[in-house]
């Protein structure tokens, strides 16, 4: 659940019930009398997505300040899918986004957070009326940001403390650089492998993991 008050960048975030380095600890969602648990914009995890979505380098997307903005939004929305079963998590984020009563943004900034999680989920483009609401510019910023975020979440699990140890770097000839520590080797794998090539697609570059 994610609820605003003024500004949409001052939104507030569900906290993981099980997250207890956010005061999680099992509470389920709520505290003692029932109400939601909610996490603000200067909460580790999100601050962390916020980082490794800003990955500066030759060929960086310029952005207008609107366009960061929506950014910044769509890092504390990423993963509001998380409770509903992985199979309708894209559909259900998508619905809830894009019907959501948010103020300071139009229908064109919603739907764009709407996709952006929703890509995030599925990983593929949508045939639907929404992305008419959207410019062809717009609409691949929301898939470019999506490959972020599934690449992001995958490495960390949700958890935060991971990705600070994990850099994205724009690399020479034209690559895009997964940087793991030693410690985190394992984590390389099939599946990090696919996600990073279909980042460093969207970005026209080859993917590369570097352990070390």
């Amino acid at each position: 659940m994610l609820v605003t008050e003024g500004k949409l960048s001052e939104a507030l975030l569900l906290r993981k019930p099980l997250d207890t380095r956010v005061g999680g600890a099992g509470h389920e969602g709520e505290d003692s009398w029932g109400r939601n648990v909610y996490a603000t914009k200067e909460d580790p995890a999100y601050l962390e997505i916020v980082r490794w979505a800003n990955t500066r380098g030759e060929g960086k997307l310029k952005e207008t300040p609107e366009q960061r903005r929506l950014r910044y939004a769509a890092c504390l929305l990423a993963d509001i899918g998380w409770r509903a079963h992985p199979d309708y998590r894209a559909e259900r984020s998508l619905g809830m986004i894009s019907q959501a009563a948010f103020v300071g943004v139009d229908h064109p900034g919603r739907v764009f957070l709407a996709l952006t999680v929703f890509y995030r989920y599925e990983g593929e483009r949508l045939e639907d009326d929404l992305t008419r609401l959207l410019d062809d510019d717009a609409n691949s910023r929301a898939h470019l940001l999506s490959n972020v975020f599934r690449l992001a979440y995958i490495l960390s699990a949700a958890m935060p403390g991971m990705l600070p140890r994990i850099k994205l770097e724009l690399g020479g000839n034209k690559t895009l650089v997964l940087r793991l520590p030693k410690k985190l080797a394992d984590l390389s794998g099939e599946r990090v492998e696919k996600r990073l090539v279909g980042l460093a697609n969207e970005l026209g570059r080859s993917g590369k993991i570097v352990i070390g």
